[in-house]
């Protein structure tokens, strides 16, 4: 097909290629009826039978028309679905992204981005999949050159749809469809596949993104191959000695060869990367370094410092004052609030004379709006007997004594409590076993909360007696209060189904340890919570 500016593509006009790969062809192109930018893929179908060469056709629109309906921030909208009527080449017209692939990103950064865009990116790309998935489309081809940078600095995943038709109707033709470096196991070996295979691939280009290497190299297509079914890649943090051991655990997980060890669900992963950066970003972090380095690297105006519209700690434009929408910024404003009363007080009792009677009235504003006055009097009226024999230390300590009096107390202790309690607890699970897989499950209140593939390893005790030792570690959110825990441990061969619960009080912005163990010959399970 032309590619020159003007020529037509149906009723669009071809601006310029954008690229090429093994079954086509994508351009900008300018779709005259709505004066709209688009891009343009085209498949060829040379290589296909007559009669495949039609079924290909029907089914084509089918997922197009599927993926279309896809509607969401971070992926590239389809909006038409057609052939051209002179060379009677199919057609999908998308959402036109100005940008640059990941794939380009990583080749002008050393192959890495920062921690905190890598991370934010991963996220942003496994919400994108958990949203696909849960409308029943897998991509089966993500890889960096299947994302888009935008010039805003976030991610959108292109070309949903294709790679299905394209393992389905191309298989004789020699191609490599898809790229061995980012498939799934059960993908290479031509099982049927799900959306945990995204993931799979989502944790390769976060390992890649960390560390500036692949997981699974090789110098030919089979190699990579056999890596990928048979290998385990180094250890991120072994190439990257600044990634806390969490990290390296998502990457893990993702990558597992076995599906059921995966992340289930783009959710699951979105969570788990989310508490990870708000371990790695205290309150106080200035975030200014992470987006001047976003900046540096997509070569744009970016904006991954912004949350609901704003920028941390921008004006609000409709109230002319700070906005703290975060639980921990409510909580520090009304701390401080709180020791600014203290101060206030300590210099009333230095510049007040004892016995002069003084009615202090002090409103105190919260971040929701609301509002509490307390009035108190202080120093109370002395006749001039007592003023002379009373001593300066019992004066102070009888004028601390009336000012704050009862009301003042429970107003402040009422406050604090309600601020203490938008801070949620930890739950840091800690699991000793001797199997060699096994599910782990946990209910808070009855609610399945946390589920993960315990692994164990076999270890030599004697010189002739060998057994199988485990440990995993995590944490999960729990808000404060009194909650029961219940713990269920089911092995692989269904030999061992056991349930426990505990109930514990949960302060906030505390932590406690749910220590699960077991005997030697996984009989009994044992909870302690401390």
């Amino acid at each position: 097909m032309a590619t020159s500016v003007g020529t037509l593509v149906g009723r669009y006009e071809i601006d310029a290629e954008l690229g090429r790969g093994a079954m086509g062809v994508v351009y900008r192109a300018r779709d005259p009826r709505i004066d709209r930018t688009v891009a343009i893929k085209t498949v060829s179908l040379l290589g296909l039978e007559p009669h495949a060469e039609q079924e290909y056709r029907e089914r084509f629109v089918v997922e197009a028309r599927a993926a279309g309906r896809l509607s969401h921030p971070r992926i590239v909208t389809i909006h038409d679905v057609a052939e051209d009527p002179f060379t009677l080449t199919p057609y999908i017209v998308m959402e036109y992204v100005s940008g640059r692939s990941l794939e380009e990103v990583l080749r002008t950064e050393n192959g890495a981005l920062p921690l905190d865009t890598a991370l934010q990116v991963t996220q942003e790309l496994a919400e994108a999949l958990d949203y696909a998935h849960a409308k029943g489309i897998v991509h089966r081809d993500v890889k960096p050159s299947n994302i888009i940078v935008a010039a805003d600095g976030h991610p959108k995943i292109t070309d949903f749809g294709i790679a299905k038709l394209n393992a389905l109707d191309f298989p004789q033709t020699g191609l490599t469809l898809g790229t061995p470096a980012y498939m799934s196991p059960e993908q290479l070996r031509g099982d049927p596949v799900d959306g945990r295979s995204d993931l799979f691939s989502l944790g390769i280009i976060l390992y890649q993104l960390l560390t500036g290497h692949r997981p699974f190299q090789g110098n030919s297509t089979h190699t990579i191959s056999f890596n990928v079914l048979n290998r385990d890649p180094v250890p991120a943090p072994a190439l990257n000695s600044e990634l806390r051991p969490e990290l390296g655990h998502v990457i893990t997980r993702a990558m597992a060869k076995d599906p059921a060890q995966r992340y289930q669900t783009g959710k699951e992963m979105v969570l788990h990367l989310q508490s990870i950066r708000e371990n790695i970003h205290p309150p106080n972090r200035d975030y200014g370094s992470d987006q001047a380095n976003w900046n540096r690297v997509i070569s744009f105006q970016s904006t991954l410092g912004v949350r609901n519209g704003r920028s941390r700690g921008e004006p609000d434009s409709q109230s002319n004052a700070f906005s703290y929408s975060q639980p921990w910024q409510q909580v520090t404003v009304g701390l401080l609030t709180i020791a600014c009363l203290a101060l206030a007080f300590v210099g009333l009792w230095q510049a007040i004379p004892i016995g002069s009677p003084r009615v202090v009235a002090t409103a105190l504003v919260f971040p929701d709006g609301s509002k509490t006055t307390i009035s108190s009097s202080i120093g109370l009226p002395k006749t001039a007997a007592e003023n002379a024999t009373e001593t300066q230390a019992t004066s102070k300590k009888r004028w601390r004594g009336a000012s704050l009096n009862g009301q003042v107390r429970s107003n402040l202790t009422a406050t604090g409590s309600d601020l203490q309690a938008s801070v949620p607890s930890t739950l840091r699970i800690s699991v000793e076993h001797h199997f060699g897989t096994a599910r782990l499950s946990v209910w808070i209140d009855g609610k399945l909360t946390y589920s993960y593939l315990l692994n164990g390893a076999v270890k030599k005790r004697m010189l002739l007696f060998k057994g199988v030792q485990g440990y995993f570690s995590d944490s999960l959110e729990v808000g404060g209060g009194e909650h029961l825990i219940r713990v269920r441990v089911l092995s692989a061969d269904n030999s061992y189904d056991q349930s426990a619960s505990i109930r514990g009080n949960f302060v906030p912005g505390t932590e406690k340890i749910l220590t699960t163990q077991f005997d030697k010959n996984n009989r009994g399970m044992r909870l302690s919570l401390q």
